[in-house]
């Protein structure tokens, strides 16, 4: 059991979400939005962060107050996704391979277990 336990401290630190960027902030507020298309975000990595380079939606662009007051929310939205992300992802889906062989149990079990500690 200890090994599902580290197995599942790894996943979550290989899907690391537990902040919400420019992008997730802009999508919370546009769910239709995609970036690259609708939006350029971009970072200089000149120590000033992330901005958007690019707007092309009907809708104002919205300010860095606006972004930042959603960003909780869009956080919260980010893990959310994030977590089911994690169960689709290919080396998550190798992890449980191995722990299921490892331990025993199917597939199933193993997924079963660790959506368990995700709750």
């Amino acid at each position: 059991m200890r090994t599902l336990v580290l197995a599942f401290i790894l996943t979550a630190l290989f899907a690391a979400d537990g902040y919400a960027g420019m992008d997730d902030e802009i999508k919370y507020l546009f769910p239709d939005a995609v970036n690259g298309r609708d939006y350029i975000v971009q970072d200089d990595s000149d120590g000033k962060g992330p901005y958007i380079k690019e707007w092309n939606l009907q809708d104002s662009q919205p300010t860095k107050a606006e972004l930042d007051a959603v960003a909780a929310s869009a956080t919260q939205a980010a893990v959310g996704r994030g977590k089911a992300a994690r169960l689709n992802n290919v080396v998550f889906r190798a992890v449980i391979k191995f722990l299921a062989n490892h331990h025993g149990m199917t597939e199933k079990q193993v997924r079963d277990e660790l959506k368990s500690y995700m709750e």
